[in-house]
């Protein structure tokens, strides 16, 4: 049997082989508990048993453009709140300051669609400048 041994409290594996049931059963501390990996033969550190089932856990690379993309999207989310009364049909203004508005509204949105490939810590983001 291919065999992972994890921390019930943390779910990270503790421990994995290959052997039959009575010797991975053998292995398990208090604590612990025993899973059968079926045909997986290879895991990483980023592997968690999460209820009864083998869980790949996203890299750090990846929870960091995670993290970026979140406040990112945080701050678009907020230009685009601050900005929302320019569509209201009361707000009284040109039709030619209304599309500057949408203009920019719109911009804000394909920002996060253009930039969340390639983003990291140092991406400079360059937003679009709120109408005049």
């Amino acid at each position: 049997m291919n065999y992972a041994i994890y921390d019930e409290d943390t779910s990270e594996i503790l421990l994995s082989g290959s052997c039959d049931q009575s010797g991975a059963e053998a292995k398990v501390k208090e604590g612990q508990q025993l899973f059968d990996l079926g045909n997986v033969v290879e895991i990483s550190s980023l592997h968690r048993i999460i209820n009864g089932a083998l869980v790949l856990l996203p890299s750090a690379l990846d929870a960091e453009h995670l993290a970026l993309s979140r406040a990112l999207r945080l701050k678009r989310d907020g230009l685009l709140s601050a900005s929302d009364w320019t569509q209201f049909n009361d707000v009284v203004m040109t039709d030619e300051k209304r599309i500057a508005w949408q203009v920019y509204r719109q911009e804000l949105r394909d920002i996060v669609n253009d930039t969340l490939d390639g983003l990291t810590e140092t991406t400079t983001i360059i937003w679009p400048s709120i109408p005049g």
